[in-house]
């Protein structure tokens, strides 16, 4: 609450995040440190991101911290020493609080390459479709995952040495989800040539069979069968017809 009605969120989120970009190393290049400037500069301009991260970190610090947090302050030389008032020390400690699951999810932001189409999507693109799937998908603890994840400093986590430029935001997750479906797709098929009906001349499947498999093998329902609501599927069913059209 008292990051709420006492502290902006968005005044910590100015202040720590240049630290939370630091704990993410990428590759020495200048295109690497032209891409954290502009990230720097980018996410401030960004209502829905700063409303999703906000909404994930008040999360996670209710999970994870305790009541008695003031008191931890009030009776820590360490914590309260180095300010020159109690509520400086507060706030340096809401600082560095707020701070490690935002590195967290920064971090699994930039290798799902998700960040900078976030942004640039969220804001030219404003339908409600589109701004209640990306809350929802942003939200999701199994799409940003960090329970595995060391606590931040400078340069823990590493970034993969492919970084994708995709435009529309969680496109990635969405290509693994449906690679890691792959052998399910095999095993239709498979299933499909058992009967002799279903194949030509040589073995294989006959091309009307193999195209039904194809549009009753809905890889929308795959991605979101395990644990997930019904809502979230006929939501990105709807934004993929809305982008890709009814017929592809």
């Amino acid at each position: 609450d008292i990051i709420k009605n006492e502290y902006k969120f968005e005044e910590i989120l100015k202040h720590e995040l240049l630290w939370c970009l630091s704990c993410i190393k990428y590759h020495s290049t200048q295109k690497s440190v032209d891409h954290i400037r502009t990230l720097k500069t980018d996410i401030m301009k960004c209502p829905l991101l700063i409303e999703c991260l906000k909404e994930s970190a008040l999360k996670w610090i209710e999970e994870n911290s305790t009541d008695d947090w003031q008191y931890k302050v009030a009776s820590d030389k360490k914590l309260l020493y180095p300010y020159p008032s109690f509520s400086a020390a507060l706030l340096a400690y809401l600082r560095s609080l707020v701070r490690r699951p935002i590195a967290k999810m920064l971090f699994v932001l930039e290798k799902l390459s998700v960040t900078k189409t976030f942004i640039s999507i969220s804001q030219k693109k404003r339908n409600d479709i589109l701004i209640t799937f990306l809350r929802t998908i942003f939200l999701d603890p199994k799409v940003l995952n960090t329970n595995e994840l060391l606590e931040p400093r400078p340069d823990q986590y590493v970034m993969p040495e492919l970084f994708y430029d995709l435009k529309f935001p969680f496109s990635y997750y969405f290509m693994k989800k449906i690679n890691e479906f792959r052998t399910t797709w095999e095993d239709e098929l498979a299933k499909l040539r058992e009967n002799p009906e279903n194949c030509d001349d040589d073995q294989r499947l006959s091309h009307d069979v193999f195209e039904n498999a194809v549009r009753g093998f809905n890889f929308i329902t795959v991605i979101v069968a395990n644990d997930a609501d019904k809502k979230d599927s006929e939501l990105l069913a709807r934004l993929l017809q809305q982008h890709i059209g009814k017929d592809k």
